[in-house]
């Protein structure tokens, strides 16, 4: 198959965070089954450009990769030299799978398919969960919704989700969509290959327990909560680590300041590769206490290394590490949070019960080969029809 993905942003745009490492692991292992992937993206990272030539083809770990200019509009990715490129793209492909919703890229990529009677698939990211739609830009959302994207939506194939939670959520609002799928993000091939088991005997050696979240720093996050429930638990310190293109940081420090926490607290920039998996490893606890995830990159990652998690209920993940027992799903007041990282903390034995169990859903739900073959799978349904 010839499959083209339309993205805002891609591998190595990191500061977005998940989808950038989550379409990008896909599109590598659907080029190891053998299918040619063609991604058209922007050069985006941020408020940066990424170091990367643009308006020409190149191989990223097999995929290959158009990055394009975006000389103004940033917010929505605007992108002349994308939808050139697109024209010519989209009648080659078999089918065209797009990636998120209310930005430029995407809109004009389904009208383009819709037009040229392409099969094509929009994965909203977690974008069309109602919530997320009322809680920022609302207007602005509503607008786009009816006034752009209502006709790419109701006719697209279909919608492919990450989670039940992101269906269940996604259906709740009362736009027109297409049936839709259920498909996980498969975790990071490197994180894969790295796989251990060792960061819950830290307090063993007798080091000062860490707990780490890692992510954007993002009032969707629920990092006040986290910085609150520090109150509550003894003798451990705080990593966290992200980027920050909100300027959240200086409410949250304010935050720590106020609750008298933030000598144990500590704030870094974004890591990846290598060493953001060396401070997984290095955690004794990794905690996600968002008020909405869609999936949760993350989480998975910190569950093959070996670092025991605590996630709220409002994240995806939570129904399958609640039933596997692979991880502590808490409600996300402090108090709460607070309790059950205390125990964690406390109980060697559960950290590696829970570490040991983790590393067995990775390799049973979330291998890249078994996510890459299902995806597959959905595409030659909708090229069929």
């Amino acid at each position: 198959m010839r499959i083209l993905h339309i993205s805002p942003s891609y591998a190595p745009a990191w500061r977005y965070g998940g989808p950038a490492f989550s379409v990008h692991n896909l599109c590598k292992s659907l080029v190891l089954l053998g299918h040619e992937v063609r991604v058209l993206t922007t050069n985006l990272n941020g408020n940066q450009y990424l170091d990367v030539p643009t308006a020409q083809w190149t191989l990223l770990d097999g995929v290959s990769v158009q990055y394009c200019r975006v000389p103004l509009l940033r917010k929505i990715y605007y992108s002349p030299q994308l939808v050139h490129s697109l024209s010519e793209e989209s009648n080659a492909a078999d089918i065209i799978h797009i990636h998120t919703v209310f930005c430029w890229p995407s809109s004009i990529a389904a009208y383009i398919a819709r037009k040229g009677q392409k099969p094509y698939i929009i994965s909203p990211r977690g974008m069309l969960i109602q919530e997320m739609i009322e809680k920022k830009n609302r207007l602005l959302k509503h607008a786009w919704l009816s006034g752009i994207d209502r006709k790419n939506l109701e006719k697209a194939s279909a919608l492919h989700l990450t989670s039940d939670a992101e269906m269940i959520q996604t259906y709740k609002n009362k736009l027109v969509l297409p049936p839709a799928f259920v498909v996980p993000n498969g975790i990071d091939p490197l994180v894969w290959e790295a796989m251990k088991t060792t960061a819950w005997d830290r307090s063993r050696r007798g080091l000062t327990q860490k707990i780490v979240y890692l992510g954007r720093i993002n009032w969707k996050k629920g990092i006040d909560r986290l910085i609150e429930a520090m109150k509550f638990i003894n003798d451990a310190a705080l990593l966290i680590v992200g980027n920050d293109d909100e300027n959240y940081t200086p409410f949250l420090k304010k935050l720590a300041n106020r609750h008298r926490v933030s000598a144990r607290i500590h704030f870094s920039g974004p890591v990846y590769g290598a060493e953001k998996l060396q401070l997984l490893n290095d955690s004794d606890a990794f905690v996600l206490p968002s008020h909405s995830e869609n999936f949760g990159n993350s989480v998975l990652e910190a569950m093959a290394m070996g670092c025991p998690v605590i996630i709220t209920p409002e994240v995806a993940l939570s129904q399958i590490i609640s039933r596997e027992n692979a991880g502590l799903v808490v409600d996300g007041n402090p108090v709460a949070l607070g309790k059950a990282i205390n125990s964690l903390l406390k109980n060697h034995i559960l950290r590696k019960e829970l570490s040991i169990n983790a590393e067995k859903v990775i390799k049973r739900y979330f291998d890249p080969t078994i996510i890459a073959k299902t995806m597959e799978q959905h595409y030659r349904r909708f090229i069929i029809l």
